[in-house]
C-alpha cells in the first residue's frame, strides 16, 4: 500500500528546517538609519514584523519605525523616540516583553539593565522608567540582552569577558529580582560578542560577534540553559557591515536581522 504525502504538510515542515540554520542566509535589503542616529546599536522588532526599533548612542535615545510591510526593512518609516539619558548614556541594546508593555534597555555606562513601562503597549513615547537591574558582577562591559518569552529568565552578553549570562527572575519581568546562574563562553568564536538572542523554544542561541563580524549559532541540549550550549555554525556579514551590534529574528526563524555600527543600518537575511 503505497504512502501519500500531503504537499501542504511537506512544504511547511521543508519551512521549518530551513529556519534558524544561519549557513543559508542570504542578504535580502538595507535600512538607513543614520538620519535619527549615527552609532545605531541594539535593534527590536514586535513580534508581527510591523514595528522596528533602535537604539542609538550617538543620541542616547530608542526610535521606532513602522513598517507597512511585515519585515521589510526597506518599507520602514520613522516615527518616534524615546530619550534614555536620564538612565544611562552609553545605551548598547534595547527589547521588549511579548506584549510590548515593558520595554529594556542595557545601558554600557553603568553596566545596568533599565526597565520602562508603556501604556498603550509599543508607544515609546509613553515609557516610564521604573527599575534597574546592576550587572557589573559579571562583566563591566554588557553589550546585549534578551529575556525568555515568559520574562522569567534574562540574558546578557558581555564584552569584557567574553560570555553570555543567565539570570533567573521572580516574579516575570522584574529585573530587581534577577539572580545570576550560570555563564557561558563565547571567546573560542569571537573576542568581541555585541548581542545575543534565542530562538523561541530556547534550543538555539545565536551571538552578534564584532571581531570576526559574524553571527554564531548554539544549540542547547537543554532549553535554556547555557551551559549546555555548543558551537554550530557561523556566517559571516562583514560583506555588508564590518561591526555587527543587534541581532534578531522573525518568530519562525527564517528572517535574521542584523544591526550595523559601521554603515550605520539594519540589514535583513533570508533563510
Amino acid at each position: 500500500m503505497s504512502m501519500l504525502i500531503n504537499p501542504y504538510v511537506f512544504a511547511a515542515a521543508a519551512a521549518v528546517a530551513a529556519g534558524w540554520d544561519i549557513t543559508t542566509a542570504s542578504y535580502v535589503s538595507t535600512k538607513d538609519v543614520s538620519a535619527q542616529d549615527g552609532s545605531p546599536f541594539g535593534i527590536a522588532f514586535s513580534p508581527d514584523g510591523l514595528m522596528m526599533f533602535m537604539v542609538g548612542y550617538s543620541g542616547d535615545n530608542v526610535y521606532r519605525y513602522d513598517l507597512s510591510t511585515a519585515w521589510d526593512i526597506t518599507s520602514a518609516t520613522y516615527v518616534s523616540s524615546k530619550y534614555v539619558r536620564s538612565q544611562d548614556s552609553y545605551p548598547y541594546d534595547v527589547t521588549f516583553s511579548g506584549d510590548g508593555a515593558r520595554m529594556f534597555v542595557l545601558g554600557g555606562l553603568t553596566d545596568s539593565v533599565y526597565r520602562y513601562n508603556l501604556s498603550p503597549a509599543w508607544d515609546i513615547t509613553t515609557a516610564s522608567y521604573v527599575s534597574t537591574k546592576d550587572v557589573s558582577a559579571q562583566d563591566g562591559s554588557p553589550r546585549g540582552i534578551a529575556f525568555s518569552p515568559d520574562g522569567l529568565m534574562m540574558f546578557m552578553v558581555g564584552y569584557a569577558t567574553d560570555s553570555v549570562y543567565r539570570y533567573n527572575l521572580s516574579p516575570a519581568w522584574d529585573i530587581t529580582t534577577a539572580s545570576y546562574t550560570s555563564l557561558k563562553s563565547v571567546t573560542a568564536q569571537d573576542t568581541a560578542p555585541q548581542g545575543v538572542t534565542f530562538s523561541p523554544d530556547g534550543t538555539k542561541m545565536f551571538v552578534a560577534g564584532g571581531a570576526n563580524d559574524s553571527v554564531y549559532r548554539y544549540d542547547l541540549t537543554t532549553a535554556w540553559d547555557i551551559t549546555t550550549a555548543s558551537y554550530v555554525s557561523l556566517k559571516s556579514v562583514s560583506a555588508q557591515d564590518t561591526y555587527p551590534y543587534g541581532i534578531r529574528f522573525s518568530g519562525d526563524g527564517t528572517i535574521m536581522l542584523v544591526g550595523g555600527a559601521t554603515g550605520d543600518s539594519v540589514y535583513r537575511y533570508d533563510l
